[in-house]
């Protein structure tokens, strides 16, 4: 919708850097509120808010009142509460089951995730398709059926009860420094945990930001409908689901980290093939094997976290990580302005390519992430 009514191909990146900004600025204090207050609670206040959005962009766009900054704003409150629902969330996962199983679990929460990610763009391909796209229509159902999605998860969360008390925090204005600085101090004192942000700050500066650029990529460089637009959407979706079925079929994993920063290398490698691709089969064959190792990545990420640190400061460690996680908009913004100066195909060429050559480095060199 930004880039029809802008046709400007930044203005379309800066929907993503407006999603992905708050991790930046509210990783940290997203995890001090994870370990102060129910994490349940939280979840189901995050989406009680996201379908209160969703519904309201729903009704400017059908009253037609709609303008491109409302989008930006709707990104940006609807990442802030995705920061904290990322923190509270994986958090409460490691809640609900013992160590030993943590891998498991987050590669079905993983699944979960990336089942949205690959159902929810081929629907709203569909839609977009299929509506009427008088006023942008298509698009406010768009948004009417992403709250009734919220509206579904705030249901089923309501449902869960954790097998033991989260042990809650006591927070005081003027405690908020040191309880900050015990996360960094546990976070930083482990050589391993360095490794992994390493690999993490690469990836989310080199992977991500492609996404926002596939109705780019649909509209100018393969020239397909907007249901084959979903479905490119959805390749990544379909082989992290793949990928994350494997690793939950397993039972006892002893090198974590070989899934962690080989699915990276794999998923950036393989959006090399994408940027350079002007055939709709190969760019949805290389999202599907980006899928795949985005799974390894993904699951492994917060299991290695989490495994690594106390009960007590797990939300803030989180929180620590996502703030880390936030450089996600620098890379959009860099994606944004290569793609405007030399294509999006050879835009995410570089950034990837650079992604794998970077990690591959630091990887050689974190020997203690590489023994967890």
């Amino acid at each position: 919708m930004v880039l029809k009514l802008t046709d400007s191909v930044f203005q379309t990146a800066l929907v993503g850097v407006a999603f992905t900004a708050p991790m930046l600025f509210g990783g940290v204090i997203s995890g001090i509120i994870a370990d102060a207050v129910d994490r349940r609670h939280i979840l189901l206040w995050v989406f009680m808010a996201n379908a209160l959005l969703a519904g309201l962009a729903g009704i400017l766009i059908f009253s037609g009142l709609i303008v491109h900054w409302h989008i930006l704003a709707f990104s940006l409150l609807i990442g802030t509460s995705h920061t904290l629902d990322q923190v509270a969330r994986r958090t409460f996962v490691a809640d609900l089951v013992d160590r030993e199983f943590l891998h498991t679990a987050f590669a079905l929460d993983q699944m979960g995730h990336t089942t949205g990610v690959m159902i929810g763009p081929f629907i709203g391909g569909l839609i977009l398709e299929f509506a009427p796209e008088t006023s942008f229509q298509n698009v406010g159902w768009c948004y009417l059926t992403v709250a009734i999605f919220y509206t579904c998860s705030l249901v089923l969360v309501s449902f869960i009860r954790p097998p033991r008390k989260q042990a809650l925090m006591s927070v005081r204005y003027s405690s908020i420094l040191t309880i900050v600085a015990e996360g960094f101090r546990a976070m930083m004192g482990s050589r391993a945990l360095i490794g992994v942000v390493g690999v993490s700050v690469i990836l989310n500066l080199a992977f991500p930001s492609h996404r926002t650029l596939i109705p780019v990529f649909a509209e100018k460089v393969l020239v397909v409908s907007p249901t084959a637009m979903g479905a490119l959407g959805a390749a990544q979706g379909i082989g992290s689901i793949l990928g994350s079925l494997f690793i939950a079929s397993r039972r006892n994993i002893v090198r974590k980290s070989r899934y962690y920063y080989l699915g990276a290398m794999i998923g950036m490698g393989s959006l090399i093939f994408f940027g350079l691709s002007n055939d709709y089969p190969i760019s949805f064959l290389s999202l599907l094997v980006a899928g795949i190792g985005m799974s390894g990545f993904g699951s492994m990420q917060a299991t290695m976290l989490l495994l690594a640190t106390e009960e007590n400061i797990r939300g803030r460690v989180m929180g620590i990580m996502s703030m880390f996680i936030g450089v996600m908009p620098l890379g959009t913004l860099i994606l944004g302005g290569l793609a405007e100066w030399i294509g999006p195909g050879n835009a995410v060429f570089a950034t990837a390519a650079a992604g794998v050559i970077l990690t591959g480095v630091w990887s050689h060199f974190s020997k203690e992430m590489r023994k967890v």
